[in-house]
């Protein structure tokens, strides 16, 4: 993964559930919101303490992907970051069925205008 460099000034994540769709196929769209409003929860606890007043925040994108805009040089290193936060929601279960899920990641940085 590249950092940033010095002309960067915005970073983005995007951020997809994965395997989310066994849960709605499985267990119902009732099971899958709740699903989707703890990982809501769990991406606001983890990334809103990192926004100050410039950056753009965290968006609900599509089902079950979600668009982080952030500061990069908030982070010494954004990979490691994004892997704690996965591997402590490998070990959250989320919904009423206890689902341990896992998310997957892509970030680019740029300069904005």
């Amino acid at each position: 993964l590249l950092g940033p460099d010095k002309q960067t000034n915005t970073g983005i994540a995007v951020i997809d559930l994965d395997y989310f769709k066994n849960v709605n196929d499985t267990y119902g769209h009732e099971a899958g919101n709740k699903v989707l409003q703890e990982f809501s929860l769990f991406l606001r606890e983890r990334l809103a303490y990192k926004l100050n007043s410039k950056d753009l925040g965290i968006y609900r994108y599509g089902r079950e992907e979600f668009v982080w805009m952030f500061d990069p040089n908030n982070f010494s290193d954004i990979g490691k970051f994004l892997k704690s936060m996965q591997l402590e929601l490998s070990k959250l279960p989320l919904g009423d069925q206890n689902h341990l899920m896992s998310f997957s990641a892509g970030v680019s940085f740029f300069k904005k205008l």
